[in-house]
């Protein structure tokens, strides 16, 4: 076949290490032209669950319209996915081609998060590595990376929202000895949570293979790992949960207690509107009562890692009256 199949059983032997691909910073473009690239003919080609997907061929390949309709089921159509599948391009191209067009020697696919476009080869892959089929579905976790939200951080470098706090992203990335590095594309390869993450997706799709989990020990996934990886494809985070509240602060009255519970990661807003004449500081504290600090102003943020609990107190310094309190958490 021109357009290579997935492969069912793993290898009885170990894999090369490590699975090699790049994601593209911003400002590469794919094969040092991203203009080509843009212009080169390809075709959208529905897929059987209804989503449609571009492909664009390499003139190596003597491919059929029915080929690469083939190659787009099999390889794209098994993919769980979101609506992020219309979006993508996919440019398929020869070993050869897969590494100028990537900037790399080494690599077997790269994403650009620029493009939306994902360079995979349209062959099997050199002896001793993963098949094509894995690659390919590991690239596609990048592009879902790409559509998913984890503010304040970056999911294509942290991982989508609810992944990333079952891994304890964060607490990894800000530790005072350092154990990820989002975006490193180099010497922390396994180490980049974005490569984690669709490393997981990967495996999700072709869990044959976890036993040959190449990256980092402590983020191999487990059931809860894949459940979340599933929520973010299927129901990603869309942005941060409102609530309100209201005090009515005096001498008399002179604290307002609001215990939050924070399901996720992320950063944590709150701010007070109080009527004429009244002041109040925000002092907030973790779950185990510490004091993560205070505001003197009406407005405070800090940013969630790990802590599925805080207290926020409202403390009176001045007048008499209302205060609204609004906050937004992950």
């Amino acid at each position: 076949m021109v357009l290579s199949a997935p492969a069912a059983p793993p290898p009885v032997a170990p894999v090369i290490y490590p699975l090699r691909d790049r994601v593209l910073p911003p400002w590469e473009p794919l094969g040092g032209s991203r203009a080509r690239v843009a212009a080169a003919p390809g075709r959208r080609y529905r897929l059987p669950d209804g989503s449609h997907l571009r492909v664009v061929v390499s003139p190596s390949y003597k491919a059929t319209q029915a080929d690469v309709e083939r190659f787009a089921d099999r390889f794209f159509g098994t993919l769980l996915h979101g609506p992020e599948m219309e979006r993508l391009t996919v440019r398929v191209e020869t070993n050869p081609e897969v590494q100028r067009d990537c900037g790399a020697a080494d690599v077997l696919a790269c994403y650009s998060p620029a493009a939306e476009t994902m360079v995979v080869p349209g062959s099997a892959a050199p002896s001793g590595q993963f098949p094509q089929a894995f690659i390919i579905a590991h690239e596609y976790g990048h592009h879902i990376a790409r559509n998913r939200l984890n503010t304040p951080w970056d999911a294509s470098t942290f991982g989508p929202k609810h992944w990333a706090t079952e891994e304890h992203i964060c607490g990894g990335v800000y530790a005072r000895r350092r154990t990820f590095f989002p975006g490193d594309e180099g010497r922390h390869y396994i180490a980049n949570p974005g490569e984690d993450w669709a490393e997981t997706t990967a495996m999700a799709r072709f869990p044959q293979y976890l036993r040959l989990w190449q990256f980092l020990p402590r983020l191999k996934p487990d059931a809860a790992a894949f459940a979340a990886a599933r929520t973010d494809i299927l129901r990603s985070w869309r942005g941060p949960a409102r609530l309100g509240y209201r005090a009515v602060l005096s001498p008399a009255r002179a604290v307002r207690t609001i215990r939050l519970t924070t399901p996720l990661d992320g950063r944590v807003r709150i701010s007070l509107s109080p009527t004429a004449g009244v002041r109040a500081e925000i002092r907030a504290y973790g779950p185990k009562g510490e004091a993560l600090g205070r505001a003197n102003t009406n407005r405070a943020e800090l940013d969630v890692c790990g802590a599925r609990r805080l207290t926020f107190r409202i403390v009176h310094r001045a007048g008499a009256g209302a205060v609204g309190i609004r906050i937004t958490r992950p």
